[in-house]
């Protein structure tokens, strides 16, 4: 299932449908499962790892599942409890004996991960460890086989917030995106916070995704929140929270119909200004334009010190050894770092997504683009 759409440099564009038509027949589970896992604390990273607004949301969507959106069992994990061991006892001890083929298990997640940028997603739970994060962050691999080899259920959805400003170990803290689950059988859905190797607003995709499930994507007014009615409402109320900065994704193998919540009311949540009356439409947005946006760069300095990027239409950007950018209108960067105690400069042209290698040669400094 794919909604048509389109992220510009202006955000998404949009054209009426005149009245939201009813989707086809929902497809409802028989009953519907929930963990809940929030991670605002991280004892063994630095603390700009950490997340103000993770514990109070992941407790707010387990609550609005439970009383307001028609789920039989929510389980929540936050923090301490948040551990690998912990979710996998939750996961293959307790809901392997209670979801079945007719029901729905979700999967809810807010916290750091990292990895998606390379395409080796993991989310950072509470006992990820910063000297081991491969054996110790979870990897989407990982819970989609625990999933796979304990569940039973007919249908899942997997919603992750994890892709947040900052970095770790160089690393931008980048989780999963709703492409990049494996297969898992059944119905799928997958939906992340924010598209692919972009960071998100704390906070700005929870309180949407409750009002959304609890009642306000129900625009069909048939008392089910389905899957396409769900990623509608959030592609109007997110960018709008958030200048256009941010736009929920969603993947899977689900027609659009499948319904995440049920017994629920039409309640008007959405701000007067936004339309739901209006889809997505693809345009080209690069047609006529001499100048276009390369989504993701990594600039990588060797032998250099105290680095500096600055691209055309971006503030100066302070780096470590490694940093990242968003959106770079391609064209000139210019960037500049110490070397010998020597202030050096030097340029790369920005054309494409990928690591941007600098290093001092003969008194400047030369950076090779991707291969």
């Amino acid at each position: 299932m794919r909604t048509l759409r389109t992220f510009t440099a202006a955000g998404l564009l949009w054209a009426s449908t005149g009245a939201v038509a009813h989707a086809q027949d929902a497809t409802v589970p028989a009953n519907l499962y929930a963990v809940v896992i929030g991670v605002g604390t991280y004892p063994t990273l630095p603390a700009e790892a950490n997340l103000a607004s993770a514990h109070g949301e992941a407790s707010r969507v387990a609550l609005a599942l439970k009383e307001e959106a028609g789920f039989t069992d929510v389980r929540l994990l936050t923090d301490s409890a948040a551990t690998r061991e912990g979710l996998r006892k939750v996961i293959q001890d307790d809901l392997a004996q209670r979801v079945g083929y007719d029901d729905l298990l979700m999967v809810y997640f807010v916290g750091q991960g990292l990895g998606a940028d390379f395409e080796d997603p993991y989310l950072l739970l509470y006992d990820s460890d910063q000297a081991n994060l491969p054996a110790s962050a979870l990897g989407v691999g990982e819970l989609a086989g625990w999933l796979q080899s304990s569940v039973q259920a007919g249908s899942y959805a997997i919603v992750t917030d994890a892709a947040h400003a900052g970095s770790l170990n160089g690393i931008a803290l980048l989780g999963p995106a709703a492409t990049s689950w494996p297969a898992l059988p059944g119905s799928t859905f997958y939906l992340s916070a924010n598209a692919a190797a972009r960071p998100g607003v704390e906070g700005a995709f929870g309180k949407h995704f409750i009002d959304g499930i609890t009642g306000g994507a129900d625009f069909s007014d048939d008392g089910h929140v389905t899957t396409s009615e769900l990623h509608r409402y959030l592609l109007l109320a997110v960018p709008d929270e958030t200048g256009n900065s941010q736009y929920p994704a969603d993947a899977g193998t689900n027609a659009g119909n499948l319904a995440v919540s049920k017994g629920v009311l039409f309640k008007s949540t959405l701000p007067a200004h936004l339309d739901p009356t209006k889809e997505p439409v693809v345009v080209d947005s690069g047609a006529g334009l001499s100048a276009f946006e390369v989504d993701k760069v990594k600039f990588v300095f060797r032998d250099a010190f105290e680095p500096v990027v600055q691209c055309r239409d971006q503030q100066p950007k302070a780096c470590e050894n490694q940093c990242y950018l968003w959106n770079v209108t391609a064209g000139i960067c210019e960037v500049t770092a110490y070397v010998g105690g020597t202030r050096v400069t030097g340029k790369a042209l920005v054309a494409a997504r990928g690591a941007y290698v600098c290093e001092p040669k003969a008194g400047d400094l030369v950076c090779k683009a991707p291969q």
